[in-house]
């Protein structure tokens, strides 16, 4: 009998075989399987080590705990949570019209879960249109938004929206092919149009505090993760000009807490405010070291 030989890991980006795998780490949520983070050394992305394909990846988001979908809060984590979304859309709203300088026009949110951020937006005037792959969270943001929400192939295989802004919240990361979605989506939006994107960055600070125990590791879910460089140049090979980086102030917290949270022995609640506060400092001082980096960006004119 042959002994089992575990496939080759592929960059998913260049398509390398030259990766480097740096550690193990468990899907804490749903399956309790392990994967493996790796460093491509060929373009220097980190991704996931063989994930699930994108026809079964859908199981592993099948969670009453995966708050990103969540609609009634359950228990005080999901209360608490559903307080920050709040909070949240409000400041994505304002951080949006303030670096854009727009105050109204058609926005499409990629990725957009349950429509908590187009509604958001709706409210105050914004024409909203969305994507997202969850049937479950399609059909309730349908219910609450004036705009379309559809499925990624049929906004693919469509005809172009043309938006004045695209936005992508911490939805990147989980995308199998980005360069084909962000070519996409700089063909669909507006001449000059707007592309905001925010992921987990596995250059943070906290990435390399909490090593396998990062709660944005996120596995398999995250098929990518990305740094302040491999980001950058990501989107420059895919037709945007950077215009600014920001960190988002909440982020440092709620991942300690939940890196905490996540650990098997030992996690604690104040260490991981203490570290939440570390994350903080070093990310103000040093964008490229905050917990999540937000990208602002311009289409380049052909």
């Amino acid at each position: 009998m042959s002994e089992s030989v575990n496939p080759p890991v592929i960059c998913p980006l260049c398509g390398s075989g030259d990766a480097e795998e740096r550690f193990a780490c468990c899907d804490a949520l749903v399956s309790g399987v392990w994967f493996t983070i790796c460093d491509c050394r060929e373009c220097g992305l980190t991704f996931t080590g063989n994930p699930p394909n994108e026809k079964e990846i859908g199981a592993y988001y099948q969670s009453e705990d995966y708050v990103s979908h969540a609609v009634a809060p359950r228990g005080l984590w999901g209360h608490a949570y559903a307080l920050a979304r709040r909070w949240s859309v409000g400041r994505k709203r304002k951080f949006v019209e303030k670096k854009t300088g727009l105050r109204g026009g058609l926005i499409l949110d990629y990725g957009c879960g349950g429509g908590f951020f187009l509604e958001e937006m709706a409210r105050h005037d914004w024409q909203v249109a969305g994507v997202e792959p969850a049937e479950r969270a399609r059909k309730i943001a349908q219910d609450v938004l004036p705009g379309p929400v559809v499925a990624p192939d049929e906004f693919l295989q469509g005809p172009n929206q043309n938006p004045d802004i695209i936005t992508l919240w911490h939805v990147l990361e989980h995308l199998y092919h980005p360069e084909e979605i962000l070519i996409r989506l700089r063909d669909c939006l507006k001449p000059g149009g707007w592309l905001i994107v925010a992921v987990p960055n596995a250059g943070s600070w906290e990435a390399r505090t909490y090593g396998p125990d990062w709660a944005a590791w996120d596995v398999p879910r995250h098929v990518m993760h990305y740094t302040f460089t491999r980001l950058q140049t990501l989107l420059e090979n895919t037709g945007f000009e950077t215009q600014t980086v920001k960190s988002l102030p909440l982020d440092p917290f709620y991942i300690s807490l939940l890196s905490e949270r996540q650990m098997e022995t030992n996690g604690s609640i104040l260490r991981g405010g203490w570290r939440g506060i570390q994350s903080f400092i070093r990310g103000t001082i040093h964008v490229e070291k905050c917990s999540s980096l937000v990208w602002v960006a311009r289409c380049i004119a052909d």
